[in-house]
């Protein structure tokens, strides 16, 4: 009776104070609703119930930090203390002071866990079959939430109530931008520093939580480079360099969709990582990537492809390999120009192309780092309307959008301008324009035309 009376407590309570700005709600749950007891299935079972009360998010209209607490007994006060007929009896091994308690709630509801068991048993006895546990603190006070508090970021980010733990972050309506901002949340939460890059492969928040667990500082060398597709190591692998966004997480439904067994590898801007500019123009960055390039493959024929921005990066990065005597096979071009009607690059014309570049991009939702991220997309912008265009004599193939926005109208041409500085250019039009080319359905168009173009490449022989 006293469990059923517990149960209809907490669900008037829920209902009371739905409507209410709590700043907390605590549930005084046991850890018997983990490990279960002998006889006392009424009250594991209430127990239960208020974890499932915590793990839901639709208990408030308002945010609320709403928190399980799974106690083992306390020695000193409480119902263990003061009941007549112990089950058990109680000692440091097995039960807690009345001060290590008040200890660990306080640090309890200065988390951002939302389900902790106190125990002073191995971390691995209360592991679920599809969950991970996260020791918080010291030998008795262990959470059971990465899995729980990845959730409630990804609601936070994506503003989306009902996640799956294995829904993938980009179907559900994650960009480059949200990734970021998710990656500098947890961060925050977990300090652990994960690069953008591992995003590309851990795409659920199962497979986030395993990173994050087993995540150690140390870690190799950050590189720029993306795999995007493994391949067949006898064939040149593709290299793609970044848009203006400086995030490559545009290629991916292009790079799964190419009809090729080649390797494919993207270039994701660095000042991303070490948040600021580390390059001054085009031409550093094409060194700086070209020497990462050189480490996979040291000779050529290489095989480039850059979209908007990145054509330009593509381009010198060609012309630098040219002056070395270096066999460049193919240069894509994704509507990139070598012209450029906009001179004027300003903070809302900034803000302009981040919504833009990501339909999915919700004006009420803010990402942390805004103004780092607009700063180094400026910095990116003036680069590209200071460079010096440089003549290539390597094949240079034009993938155009037929859509033409308003900024590329006053300044079109059939090649996009390119014939100026490259002594071949072919042309293919692609349904879109400059934003959506690279988006379905448009985008298997223009990966069915790149990869014509791939599949004439010969194969390299040791």
């Amino acid at each position: 009776m006293l469990s059923l009376v517990v149960l209809e407590g907490t669900h008037n309570l829920m209902q009371c104070l739905k409507d209410e700005p709590l700043d907390m709600m605590v549930l005084m749950s046991s850890i018997t609703a983990i490990t279960g007891f002998p006889g006392q299935i009424d009250y594991c079972s209430a127990n239960s119930v208020l974890d499932a009360y915590a793990g839901r998010h639709d208990n408030f209209n308002n945010p609320v930090f709403c928190v399980a607490m799974n106690w083992l007994a306390w020695r000193e006060v409480g119902m263990a203390a003061e009941s007549k007929t112990l089950l058990m009896s109680l000692d440091e091994s097995n039960s807690i002071s009345a001060k290590e308690g008040c200890d660990i709630f306080e640090k309890i509801v200065n988390s951002e866990l939302n389900q902790v068991i106190i125990s002073k048993e191995d971390l691995n006895f209360y592991a679920p079959p599809a969950g991970s546990l996260h020791e918080f603190d010291n030998n008795y006070f262990q959470g059971s939430n990465v899995i729980d508090a990845l959730l409630n970021l990804w609601q936070q980010i994506l503003g989306v109530d009902r996640i799956n733990i294995d829904d993938d972050f980009y179907e559900i309506g994650g960009h480059s931008l949200l990734a970021v901002s998710l990656l500098s949340k947890i961060r925050h939460q977990f300090d652990v520093k994960i690069p953008s890059t591992t995003l590309f492969h851990v795409k659920t928040i199962r497979a986030l939580a395993t990173v994050i667990e087993s995540y150690k500082q140390e870690q190799e060398e950050y590189s720029p480079l993306v795999v995007l597709c493994e391949g067949d190591a006898s064939k040149a692998p593709l290299f793609m360099v970044h848009p203006v966004g400086g995030t490559v997480f545009c290629y991916m439904q292009l790079a799964n969709m190419l009809d090729t067994d080649r390797t494919i590898y993207a270039f994701q801007d660095p000042s991303i990582e070490d948040e600021k500019s580390l390059f001054s123009n085009i031409e550093e960055m094409a060194v700086f990537y070209l020497e990462h390039i050189q480490k996979i493959q040291a000779q050529g024929p290489y095989y480039l492809c850059g979209a908007s921005f990145g054509s330009l990066v593509v381009t010198e990065m060609a012309y630098m390999l040219e002056q070395k005597k270096e066999i460049v096979k193919f240069i894509g071009i994704i509507d990139g120009w070598a012209a450029h009607g906009q001179t004027d690059f300003d903070i809302n014309y900034v803000r302009e192309i981040i919504n833009l570049n990501h339909p999915n991009y919700q004006e009420n939702l803010q990402f942390d780092k805004q103004p780092l991220w607009e700063s180094l997309l400026r910095q990116r912008l003036n680069m590209m309307l200071c460079y010096q265009y440089k003549h290539v004599d390597s094949p240079m193939i034009i993938f155009k959008a037929i859509e033409l926005l308003s900024e590329y109208k006053i300044i079109d041409s059939p090649d996009n301008h390119w014939s100026k500085y490259a002594s071949s250019v072919s042309v293919r039009n692609i349904p879109g324009d400059h934003n959506t080319m690279m988006l379905e359905p448009n985008v298997v168009i223009l990966s069915q035309e790149i990869s014509k173009c791939l599949n004439k490449v010969p194969k390299i022989h040791p």
